[in-house]
């Protein structure tokens, strides 16, 4: 039912290069900031045919990247998430693409006239009053900022420029109704299969090894067991969190934050309510829904009289979903429900209950437990109070890191400066790349690297990760090694068995197909073995089978093949051999492909799209001399 009263919200999608372009609404947020790293403006972190690719614009390309997946992702956005999205390498490709692109329009004699410039520029609700383009305020907000207009103009040239080779490049580029027709049928055409699996793990008991298969395995396979290069440190750590007590903040930094960050805080009004429905179905006589509305005064009436308003949506609440969440609907802006719910919702004050509220649905009673938005500063204000405290707190750790760092130059004496300074002294175990360095640190990517680049006894430089900064010396590097077969029993003799239950499951599941072959029916051959086959949902082309645990591409494939009825052979999967059955078969409907037809045609035709335009890119950079002269 809440479904049917809320709108369809679209998604945002966008383009790559849009973000570090088109990004003109937030261009001016991270224009002139300090350096988040080392170096300046004047670095060059790449070159594409010659052309420089200063640190300063992969800085603030870095900066609208985290901004633009930090609003997407909102709380779940952390620094462990950025590092697996790779944005500094994203950013750095797409100056990189920039650059390509951008050349590539000059090539072609592409201009953008004055007057298209002006007619984009003059559309951007900040530089509008009244909903009209305002000279002075379009002065005065790339003054604030630090931009000059010509800068600025530039900018927003290259990115028409961009779009305009994009349109060329993708112009003329056409889905036939063969195309639409089989990517609809690959999207809903569907198989229902059961199917038993025959597991290795579960065959382990009783297989044997001998001393001379482990022997003869060692020796074929020694090179498998070879141990990794492995370090094990000491080392200091500053903790900036330790330093947020040290912070104190100024009102006006504040709102200088939330000025420039605006576009990340939510401004739109928002209620969270709760409800009770009294269901009232269309075509239901008078009297009828008079005894519906008599009910629904009842149970408000011993709200007001003090009964809990969650308790009494899980008792007489027609809401599917009432009775576990209490008529929970959380927060919805404007627009989200029908006009008589959203109309009584957003006159109440928070703590507030409505008198009875009849929509299309029925009767509700309304409770608006809490409001956002009313003033979006104050509400963003303890957020920004975090952000601001936790980057100064990095900065006075940063700091103080530095003046750890000099003592130990100075004493050369990792142990002295720990009791000088009370920082305690750690270390860690013997650990590889990529393993777990210690409880406290996990396998942190930077701290690892500086850990390999040591010699023993050498002492790094200050090993910079959010939110923490390590000082580390090394202690002992063991190299590479191939065990003894005594060292390495277990770990041979374990591989032998996981060999031998395969090969067991194999046997066993070409015994059952032979079987089944040689005229024993798929129910006899169950009952038999008392097996219990696994019963998926259908599924179509483009999914794995969702309840198959060993996600067998060939195993779709396979299904699709037979006929209803038929089963298979045995088909090989990372966790076992599987035996499966096709139950039925479930065609396209016609009238909804009709329906549907031309918003998949123009959902592939985007794909297509994209598609040319990524291989045009590509060979643009085939073609290019580009040299990314600092690490990503």
């Amino acid at each position: 039912m809440l479904a049917s009263m809320r709108n369809n919200i679209k998604k945002l999608s966008i383009t790559l290069w849009l973000v570090i372009g088109s990004f003109i609404l937030t261009i001016f947020l991270v224009w002139g900031k300090g350096s988040l790293g080392p170096g300046n403006a004047s670095n060059v972190v790449a070159t594409v045919d010659g052309k420089q690719i200063l640190y300063r614009d992969f800085q603030m390309t870095r900066n609208r990247l985290h901004n633009f997946y930090r609003n997407i992702y909102k709380d779940k956005f952390t620094e462990e998430l950025a590092k697996s999205m790779n944005l500094d390498r994203m950013a750095l490709d797409s100056l990189t693409e920039k650059e390509l692109l951008l050349a590539e329009a000059e090539r072609r004699h592409l201009k953008i006239s004055e007057d298209a410039l002006m007619d984009t520029i003059t559309k951007y609700p900040v530089f509008q009053k009244d909903g009209k383009f305002d000279p002075d305020q379009y002065k005065f907000v790339l003054l604030r900022n630090g931009i000059l207009p010509q800068d600025f103009e530039n900018s927003v040239r290259e990115d028409l420029l961009i779009q305009r080779l994009e349109a060329m490049i993708q112009d003329g580029v056409k889905v036939s109704d063969k195309e639409v027709e089989m990517e609809y049928r690959l999207q809903n055409e569907k198989v229902r299969v059961e199917y038993v699996a025959i597991r290795p793990s579960t065959l382990r008991e009783g297989v044997q090894v001998t001393d001379e298969e482990l022997a003869k395995y060692y020796e074929e396979h020694k090179e498998d067991f070879k141990t990794p290069e492995r370090v094990q440190v000491a080392y200091l750590s500053l903790d900036s969190k330790a330093f947020e007590d040290q912070v104190t903040l100024e009102e006006s930094e504040i709102q200088d934050y939330y000025d420039q960050h605006s576009d990340q805080f939510q401004k739109e009004k928002r209620v969270k309510a709760r409800h009770i429905l009294f269901k009232v179905p269309q075509g239901t006589e008078p009297e009828k829904e008079q005894e519906i509305k008599k009910k629904a005064e009842e149970v408000l009436q011993k709200i007001k009289e003090g009964a809990d308003f969650t308790e009494m949506a899980k008792q007489y609440s027609e809401e599917p979903g009432a009775a576990e969440n209490g008529g929970d609907l959380g927060f919805f802006p404007k627009g989200q429900m029908v006009e008589p719910f959203e109309k009584a919702a957003f006159s109440l004050k928070k703590g507030e209950i409505s008198d009875l509220v009849r929509t299309d649905f029925g009767y509700h009673i309304i409770k608006v437990e809490d409001i956002v938005g009313e003033n979006p500063y104050e509400e963003a204000k303890p957020a920004i109070q975090a952000i601001l405290k936790r980057e100064k707190a990095q900065e006075l750790a940063r700091q103080r890191a530095e003046e750890v760092y000099q003592k130990v130059v100075e004493t050369k004496d990792l142990k002295q400066v720990a009791e000088e300074t009370g920082i305690p002294l750690k270390t860690s175990h013997l650990f590889a790349r990529m393993e777990q360095v210690s409880d406290e640190i996990g396998a942190l990517i930077p701290f690892q690297e500086a850990a390999f680049t040591l010699s023993p006894g050498e002492i790094s430089q200050v090993v910079e990760i959010p939110g923490a900064f390590y000082i580390l010396q090394l202690l002992e590097k063991k190299e590479p090694y191939i065990p003894s077969l005594e060292e390495a029993k277990e770990q041979v003799k374990g591989k032998i068995i996981d060999e031998k239950t395969a090969e067991l499951a194999a046997k066993k599941a070409n015994e059952l197909v032979a079987e089944l072959k040689g005229g024993t029916s798929w129910e006899s051959l169950l009952e038999k073995y008392q097996l219990t086959p696994t019963k998926p949902e259908p599924f179509n082309r483009r999914w794995f089978m969702t309840d198959l645990a060993e996600k067998s591409e060939e195993a779709v494939r396979t299904a699709f093949s037979l006929e209803v009825g038929q089963v298979s052979d045995p088909i090989k999967t990372p966790e076992g051999m599987i035996i499966l059955r096709v139950v039925e078969k479930l065609g396209i409907d016609e009238k909804k492909f009709q329906e549907e037809k031309e918003t998949l045609r123009e959902s592939l035709l985007q794909q297509k799209r994209n598609v040319i335009y990524r291989g045009f890119v590509d060979e643009l950079r085939k073609k290019a001399n580009i040299k990314v002269l600092v690490t990503i």
